[in-house]
């Protein structure tokens, strides 16, 4: 009974996923979180990963001359889902997306969404909020056709290794959505899961 106790406390704190310090903490009050799942499909139908970093771009405002597009990189991953915590107000769309290395044999991936698939994308953030920006899927392609498709400047992007996650000799792939998805069910499942997630944060008001 106490060996079976003690596998059940263990699983429990591996399945609990810990909000880092530095993010608890709103930036500012206008600050708000994006929440967005995307699943990498290979070209080979039946593979597929969850991405765990995502690189969003933040477009520039049509109202003001100055302003120019803002990349941001992801800095969350929580039961499948992918966040950028402490976003800014405005429409973002996602430039691609990735998965990390998950143990010595694994390769990381990358898919390069193409021109297509990045206008499909709008994220509208207002000030203060919880959004919730759907379920994605892409496939992918290595092919010269699926390539050409691929903003050449996106191409000089890439993901950001961290201490969790590394990107290190990344397969890369031209990517296209394939599906997209986002229904209430899927939002209030989300938000069950992000409540106990953000529960001691100073954005626990929001997650609603």
């Amino acid at each position: 009974m106490k060996k079976l106790i003690s596998f059940l406390i263990l699983m429990t704190a591996i399945s609990c996923v810990s909000l880092p310090e530095t993010l608890k903490k709103k930036g500012s009050a206008d600050l708000s979180i994006i929440a967005i799942s995307f699943v990498l499909q290979a070209p080979i139908a039946f593979f597929s990963k969850d991405a765990s970093e995502v690189l969003f771009v933040k477009l520039a405002d049509p109202k003001d001359k100055k302003a120019t597009p803002k990349i941001f990189q992801s800095n969350f991953t929580a039961n499948g889902y992918v966040y950028l915590i402490n976003a800014e107000p405005g429409t973002y769309t996602v430039l691609l997306a990735g998965s990390a290395k998950q143990n010595q044999n694994d390769t990381p991936v990358i898919h390069y969404l193409d021109k297509d698939s990045i206008a499909k994308i709008v994220i509208k953030v207002n000030k203060n909020e919880f959004v919730y920006a759907g379920k994605f899927t892409t496939n992918s392609s290595q092919d010269d056709a699926a390539w050409s498709r691929v903003d050449a400047g996106n191409r000089a992007h890439s993901l950001t290794s961290t201490e969790s996650s590394t990107y290190e000799r990344s397969l890369l792939y031209a990517g296209f959505l394939q599906k997209a998805e986002s229904t209430d069910a899927d939002k209030q499942r989300l938000i069950g899961k992000a409540k106990e997630v953000f529960n001691e944060s100073e954005w626990a008001s929001i997650i609603k």
